[in-house]
């Protein structure tokens, strides 16, 4: 056999990834296993059927019991076909990355490559989207910094302790932190008002397209402009 291309390698390694997160499988879980149970999770998953196969039976096999591997590659097809060989799945995926088109049939595969189609659709709006509501998160980040010197200030003012002397210092003092604020609150404003504009944009652009793509709904325009 030759050596296995980008693709396939790339296949293996998210499927690696994949079962390291499942949950932990023991020599005890052996006695009680459900192998058609397991291979449907990692149908379910995407998870290559014989290296999900071989994470579990590779247990078992050290504490010298045996896998039931008729069991767990037909719960594996049900879990494939039912939960992960689906179009919402494919075009999801195509939206997020991750989706092993191999493993399904071609008309699943279709709805994934119309996922990344539908995705550079949208990347451009998107970015402005994400460029406005970054700014406006730094905006709010301001006003947090902005409200600090001023209530300090202020409580210090109202403090019967203080003394007149530190009293006239704390007046000019203050008279600029709420500059300050004011500046931070109005930047905000301006933020969120330009946030809000890109969203519609955005969202009249997605609503607009949608017609083109078969497995697009309005909710994966939430991916790109909320």
């Amino acid at each position: 056999m030759g050596r296995p291309g980008f693709g396939a390698k790339f296949l293996i390694i998210i499927a690696a990834l994949a079962l390291q997160a499942c949950e932990t499988f023991t020599p005890e879980d052996c006695l009680t296993a459900d192998w058609a149970q397991l291979g449907y999770k990692a149908g379910a998953a995407g998870n290559l059927v014989d290296l999900a196969f071989d994470r579990y039976a590779s247990v078992c096999a050290a504490a010298g019991f045996a896998a039931d591997g008729a069991a767990f590659e037909s719960g594996y097809k049900s879990g494939l076909d039912r939960e992960y060989c689906t179009t919402g799945r494919a075009f999801s995926g195509g939206l997020k990355g991750g989706f092993a088109t191999r493993l399904c049939p071609a008309y699943i595969a279709e709805a994934y490559y119309e996922g990344l189609e539908f995705r550079a659709e949208m990347a451009g709006p998107g970015a402005r989207v994400d460029y406005a509501k970054d700014d406006y998160y730094h905006a709010r980040e301001a006003v947090s910094k902005a409200k600090k010197p001023v209530r300090r200030l202020r409580s210090e003012r109202d403090n019967p302790e203080t003394s007149d002397t530190r009293k006239q210092d704390i007046a000019a003092e203050l008279a600029s932190a709420e500059r300050i604020l004011s500046d931070a609150f109005n930047r905000r404003e301006r933020t969120k008002s330009y946030y809000d504009k890109q969203s519609r944009r955005c969202e009249n652009y997605c609503y607009r397209i949608l017609y083109r793509f078969r497995y697009a709904s309005r909710s994966a325009c939430s991916s790109f402009c909320d």
